[in-house]
């Protein structure tokens, strides 16, 4: 029997929309959507390249099956209903929130947010031997970020690449000791909570987590919709004595879009089966790290869809922008889902 070598796959996908702007149907109905491989601007837009260069060069075929009553989960709803979509978009002129989430995170007094002439959608502030502040982007999507600059607070404790002694060792590196009196995880999110209602944000739409090591205390806040995590989320990082020494975040509206009817369930498997279904899907669930069903030689794997939801699901569109799409989520008897587009193929180029 030779060696099963099964390696997971997690589809980056990327979405233009057909018409410019946003907002409610056109007279022909909803706009249809141009998926590509444009990892450039999802690198643009989260710092995280990816798309189909990523692809490793062997990996598994898999095989999605489903139960009867998995594929009659909605068999009775009726299929001419529609189905929300969502985008983010920024402002066009930032200044005034930008403005806000300075005074927010109290810079101090008087500090204002300016554009940057020779950086293109880019803004700042600036502050002698203080803390810097920069936001980058434009009406698509939109990121700022904060850090106090010195050292041992932009540095994090890294392992020697090497034993110091060895005679082949180079490089050099930096320890940074613990911090002292980091806030609890309580404390800290209960700070970036206010923060973030003074940035003008509901925080009644927001999922909170954390965690705390030697050197830091950090909180992560991920704007929810409908229930589900979207791409937009911040982050907030605290030092000795509680100082914050790094956030970020996004600045946007979300807006409603168009209204899409959506496949049956049947039909969203064979999508998931299917040779063109690349940029479509999303497999999270471990089924790569203990096979359902084994087999023998080869490297094909079936994977177990046992519940479905309707739900929505995050897109990065070409020019950068998050949108949320009408799409199933499978459940698996392992953990993690697997998430299908819901929008029929006609409305997709």
């Amino acid at each position: 029997m030779k060696k099963r070598l099964i390696i997971s796959l997690l589809v980056v996908n990327a979405i233009v929309l057909a018409a410019c702007g946003t907002g409610s149907e056109t007279a022909a109905g909803p706009r249809q959507i141009l998926l590509g491989n444009l990892a450039g601007a999802m690198k643009d837009a989260t710092g995280v390249e990816g798309g189909a260069s990523d692809m490793p060069a062997k990996y598994s075929s898999v095989n999605y099956v489903a139960a009867d009553e998995v594929l009659d989960r909605f068999a009775g709803t009726d299929k001419e209903a529609t189905h929300p979509s969502w985008e983010f978009v920024s402002p066009k002129n930032p200044e005034d929130e930008l403005q806000l989430i300075v005074d927010a995170l109290d810079l101090g007094p008087g500090v204002k947010v300016a554009k940057q002439p020779n950086t293109p959608g880019g803004y700042a502030t600036t502050i002698q031997d203080g803390p810097t502040f920069s936001s980058y982007g434009n009406e698509t999507s939109r990121w700022w970020y904060y850090s106090v600059d010195r050292p041992g607070v932009k540095d994090i404790a890294v392992s020697p690449p090497c034993s110091p002694d060895a005679k082949d060792c180079s490089g050099s590196w930096t320890t940074v000791p613990p911090a002292k009196n980091l806030p609890g995880v309580g404390t800290a999110t209960g700070r970036a909570t206010a923060m973030l209602r003074k940035m003008g944000v509901d925080t009644k739409t927001i999922s909170f987590s954390g965690g705390r090591d030697e050197w830091s205390t950090y909180v992560n806040a991920t704007y929810m919709l409908d229930g589900v995590a979207t791409p937009m989320a911040w982050n907030f990082t605290f030092g000795d004595n509680g100082e914050l020494t790094n956030a970020g975040g996004p600045v946007f509206t979300v807006t409603r879009g168009d209204e899409y009817p959506v496949i049956t369930v049947k039909e969203a498997v064979e999508r998931l089966n299917s040779s063109n279904a690349f940029g479509l899907f999303s497999d999270s669930s471990s089924r790569l790290l203990s096979p359902q069903d084994p087999g023998g030689d080869g490297d094909d794997v079936t994977v177990r869809l046992t519940s479905v939801t309707l739900s929505i699901t995050a897109y990065w569109s070409g020019s950068g922008a998050a949108l949320m799409l009408p799409a199933y989520v499978f459940g698996t008897p392992v953990d993690g889902t697997v998430e299908v587009l819901a929008v029929p193929d006609r409305f997709i180029i």
